[in-house]
């Protein structure tokens, strides 16, 4: 079986639930992707994994026509040799695309992994605070359409739709998509690269005061709840250290988080790691007491499927994180954790609780992490999918 995926992307796919899910995992099952997106990226991919095994095309090369003109010029010459077409995150073009894949006679599903049209009119409020009206304007009315687009035609005309999470299936059902055209496939973690980190040894020491955060350190994250509540732990544990290993395209980010926590005379106490490739982050965080998993509530993260969550518990790293249902699923069904309110208080209650007892708190992510990889390993996870690309491809 074979599957053209449009992206939004840059070329060769740097994401890991296309990376490892679709030229990976699923090529493993049987089912062999190839990739449409816009002209190659100069960076690797992650870990200097540069090979895709899958074909590229590039949608946007340089040239005069309309990324959509591209497209469908790509999709012309190359569609009678699939059995599948999927787009991913392009409410817009991929209503044009899976119009004309089904006029070809292909099979078509939409991959939804974030919510496009919200995060648009999400984003247009931020440049409203900052002062860019018109630039405000323009993102809210590109998302209001996109939104527009995507349900009355994007999620109606794919046979499909591939979302991140169960709520986020919920959202889409409510658009008025019947509940069996659509599918939740969560966010995973790299088995095979987890199993390349030296074997954990429970005996191993540990920085027994350090917590741990692994992602990005943009405002929106709301990264200043997590410094309160560090100023609240201090007093309990003056060892207490914050390490955040990431970045920010904005660097004015990463210094609003570093004045915050000057302000709260907290400074000394906070780490702050440039972007590691995984294997180097994820020992980093290995060595933590405990890690957090802090995602603001509303309506754009509640449909999210956070990926430190799962990657803290398969590396045995206990974890505190925010009430958002799926991270509220996965600690349920696996332990291994504290989950509670976004609010600085009840992190630093999770954590102090997490810092009495780490060596206990430990053992239990260790239990957690098979129970984990059982449910999320992005084998377990192209398994399921598929099953359900090929009965698709064969409905």
């Amino acid at each position: 079986m074979r599957i053209l995926l449009f992206l939004r992307d840059a070329l060769p796919p740097s994401r890991v639930d296309v990376r490892v899910l679709f030229d990976r995992a699923l090529r493993e099952c049987g089912i062999d992707t190839d990739y449409v997106g816009s002209r190659h990226a100069h960076g690797t991919v992650p870990d200097g994994d540069t090979v895709c095994r899958g074909a590229m095309f590039e949608a946007a090369p340089p040239g005069k026509r309309p990324r959509w003109w591209r497209a469908l010029a790509v999709l012309w010459r190359q569609a009678a040799s699939y059995d599948l077409v999927i787009v991913r995150d392009q409410p817009l073009l991929g209503a044009l695309i899976l119009t004309y894949s089904r006029l070809r006679g292909r099979k078509t599903a939409y991959w939804m992994s974030f919510p496009i049209p919200l995060g648009d009119r999400t984003g247009a409020r931020a440049h409203w605070q900052h002062g860019w009206p018109g630039r405000a304007a323009w993102v809210w009315s590109r998302g209001a359409i996109a939104e527009i687009v995507q349900r009355m035609l994007t999620l109606r005309v794919a046979q499909r739709v591939f979302v991140q999470s169960e709520r986020m299936r919920d959202v889409i059902v409510r658009t008025g998509v019947p509940r069996e055209r659509v599918d939740a496939v969560p966010m995973g973690v790299d088995s095979a690269l987890l199993h390349a980190l030296a074997a954990d040894d429970p005996r191993a020491p540990v920085e027994c005061c350090r917590i741990a955060y692994l992602g990005a350190l943009t405002r929106a994250r709301r990264l200043d709840v997590l410094l309160d509540a560090l100023a609240e732990v201090l007093p309990r544990y003056p060892d207490a250290r914050l390490m955040l290993v990431g970045g920010s395209d904005n660097p004015a980010d990463v210094a609003w988080l570093r004045a915050h926590a000057a302000r709260r005379r907290i400074d000394h106490a906070l780490e702050i790691v440039p972007p590691r490739p995984m294997l180097e982050a994820w020992s980093l965080v290995r060595a933590a007491a405990v890690a957090v998993s802090p995602i603001p509530p509303g309506p754009l993260h509640d449909v999210s499927s956070p990926t430190k969550l799962v990657e803290y518990l398969a590396l045995g790293v206990p974890v505190v994180a925010s009430r958002i249902p799926d991270q509220e699923a996965v600690l349920r069904d696996c332990g291994g954790g504290i989950c509670v309110d976004f609010d600085a208080r009840q992190f630093a209650g999770a954590l102090c609780t997490i810092l009495q007892d780490v060596q206990n708190a430990r053992a239990e992510a260790r239990r957690a992490r098979e129970k984990v990889l059982a449910l999320r390993s992005y084998e377990v996870l192209a398994q399921g999918l598929a099953g359900r690309l090929r009965a698709l491809a064969a409905g």
